[in-house]
Formats: C-alpha cells, structure tokens, sequence
C-alpha cells in the first residue's frame, strides 16, 4: 500500500514538473535560440539599439530577441511585444507586454492557475503581484496613469530562477575583471 502510494506520489511530481516547468508556448527554460529555431520553425530578431550592442552583451549578458510573426496573444488576451531574452545562450527570461485592453483581472487569475496563489504586495497601487513555482519566478506589474484618463499597462516577466542565479554571478565575474583592470591603470 505504502509502496503505491509513494510511486503514485512521484509519478504525480515528475508529471506536474514537465507541465509546469517554466514553459512559455513549446518553450523551456535552457532551450537555445538555434534549437527553436530548428525545431519549431521559429525566426528571432535580435532587437536593436542601445541596449543590445556588443558592450551591453558583454556586460549583462542578456541577448533580447523578438519573433517574427508571433500570435499576438497569452491566454486570449491581446499582446503587444513578447520579448524573449537569452544568457549563454538558454531561455531565460519571457517579457509579456499585454495591450492596455487586456482584463487585470483576467491575467492574475491566468497566472494564478498556472502559478498557485500569487503574493500580492502591500502597497497595492503599485500594482505588482509574483509567483514563484518549480523554478519560475514571475512577477505581474499593473500600472495606471490617472493624468491620461485611466491608460494602463500590464507586463509579465517570466524568468528561469537557475538562470538567473546564473547571470548574476557572471555578472559579478565581469564587474571584478573591470574593477581589477581599472586599479591596474592607475
């Protein structure tokens, strides 16, 4: 009896873990920009300006892409951008830019099914709610401009927690290397 229970229990873990293991669509967390490429026929543009150049690259270490001809919508409500963003290139981090139609009410409770019970911070003008489960954070921000008769915004930020330990420590390799050679010129 004990038996079954305990490979009941771990079948339900490993399954529960593959559906919710941080996917984004038929992405994971780790997959590399040329495997989706490969694989599902998706087509990245690295976005431009000042943020994505060879420096920036080399000092956060985050390549943001978009892809091209993406269905504009999460769940049935209407994106603008979806932003995909690669360390060492892996999937880290997805940016959900939700069009300001999009029902709050109706992303937190999405989230919220796939993510459990959200922590909603204190202060709840400033509109920011996360979840964190099997190795995902996320954190959904709300915001409203009274000045501009109501306009909001919605954005969800989806990140791999491993990944992102990850960077900050490269990130703090990098600062070191630049500290060192800074002292040295002097």
């Amino acid at each position: 009896m004990i038996k079954k229970l305990v490979i009941s229990l771990v079948l339900v873990l490993v399954f529960s873990s593959a559906v919710m293991a941080g996917d984004f669509r038929e992405m994971n967390f780790g997959d590399s920009k040329e495997y989706l490429d490969e694989e599902y026929d998706m087509n990245f543009t690295r976005l431009e300006g000042a943020e994505t150049d060879d420096m920036y690259d080399l000092y956060y270490g985050v390549r943001q892409y978009i892809l091209d001809n993406e269905d504009a919508s999460v769940g049935g409500y209407e994106t603008g951008v979806i932003g995909y963003g690669f360390f060492s290139d892996e999937l880290m981090t997805v940016l959900i830019d939700f069009k300001e139609s999009a029902s709050l009410e109706g992303i937190f409770d999405m989230f919220t099914e796939r993510y459990g019970e959200a922590k909603v911070e204190e202060n709840y003008r400033e509109g920011e709610y996360t979840w964190v489960n099997n190795g995902t954070f996320v954190v959904l921000v709300y915001k409203e401009n009274i000045f501009t008769d109501g306009f909001k915004f919605i954005t969800a930020s989806l990140i791999d927690i491993k990944r992102f330990t990850n960077l900050r420590a490269w990130q703090k390799e990098q600062q070191d290397k630049y500290a060192k050679e800074k002292a040295k010129e002097w």
